[in-house]
């Protein structure tokens, strides 16, 4: 015989009654403090995409700022060194970047074209920074290629602000360190403008200077010895030449640097061997180079911040005047 208590059955059933009461009311307090949940995060992700702007990457206003027909190419001597603010009454964009992420490749030539979008048939001005290390390529790298993994072989789209897709695909941290760059704690050394102007502010003491100009060109002297000279680099910039060519004027221009780091990079390259190549193909090509003269650098590479007007200035007269090297 099984031994029935009718009672505890009785309490059986009143509970499971109650518990089917009980539950969907977790259930609604649950769902209600999952959307509250979300709805904070969202909230935080919609704000820190709305703050982007110059201090939390160096890169990311590139990707945001509007093209206007004429353009600034090349790598970090060009971002640093080059204010749009100054150069043509501030009708062009500064979409260098640096040696490793634009060297002259496809991916770059690639990326300068949807950056301009429709305005790649527009009418202006392409200044080019050219440079050994842009045209290069280092023989003791696995992959001497080193754009194949960098940013501007990502999918990422430009003129957008904010720029979901590059802060999707290339921001490798937690947005709330968007608004502790740009908001809460930001960065006083550097600020990427959104004309593509790197603003780098570093202690200019003599000591301090010489101390990043001796780190830099011990780093070049090691890395000289073993570049050499890329014919598809230089296939790639007379490709970009030759498509900027048909609706643009079309300026190579040699940035100054110090006379130490001039010499590092004569031991490699041939920069009359290199020109002479772009102007047997490319005959309309016009070449400036700028002077040193009462300029300061914050390593003997790139131009102090406080330099870069005069050094912009420079450049804009002469493209303004047709003054160009033979």
């Amino acid at each position: 015989f099984i031994n029935f208590h009718f009672p505890s059955l009785v309490c059986l059933c009143k509970l499971s009654i109650r518990g089917l009461y009980i539950l969907p009311i977790l259930m609604k307090t649950f769902i209600k403090y999952s959307v509250v949940f979300l709805s904070l995060i969202l909230m935080v992700h919609f704000y820190a995409a709305s703050v982007a702007d110059g201090k939390f990457d160096d890169n990311y206003n590139k990707f945001a700022m509007e093209p206007k027909g004429s353009i600034i190419i090349g790598s970090s001597r060009a971002t640093h060194g080059l204010n749009p603010e100054f150069i043509l009454e501030g009708r062009i964009s500064n979409f260098a970047f640096d040696a490793f992420s634009s060297p002259f490749c496809k991916e770059y030539n690639n990326a300068i074209y949807s950056f301009l979008g429709d305005s790649l048939k527009a009418k202006g001005v392409a200044v080019i920074d050219v440079n050994p290390w842009t045209l290069s390529v280092d023989t003791s790298l696995a992959e001497p290629l080193r754009e194949k993994d960098r940013l501007l072989n990502k999918e990422i789209s430009f003129s957008q602000s904010p720029n979901y897709s590059f802060l999707f695909n290339n921001y490798n941290h937690g947005w709330g360190k968007i608004i502790i760059d740009e908001v809460l704690s930001p960065d006083s050394s550097k600020h990427l403008h959104e004309t593509g102007w790197l603003e780098v502010s570093l202690d200019m003491k003599e000591s301090a200077i010489n101390e990043r100009k001796t780190g830099l060109l011990g780093a070049y002297q090691r890395k000289a010895k073993n570049s050499v000279v890329s014919e598809y680099r230089i296939n790639s910039l007379l490709e970009l030449i030759d498509t900027l060519n048909d609706y643009k004027n079309v300026f190579i221009v040699k940035l100054p640097v110090c006379p130490e780091l001039l010499e590092i990079e004569a031991s490699f390259f041939n920069e009359d061997s290199v020109y002479s190549i772009i102007k047997n193909r490319l005959p309309t090509t016009k070449f400036l180079e700028l002077k040193a003269k009462e300029l300061k650098w914050i390593d003997g590479h790139h131009v102090f911040k406080n330099s870069v007007e005069l050094l912009s200035q420079r450049l804009s007269n002469r493209i303004i005047k047709g003054d160009a090297d033979q």
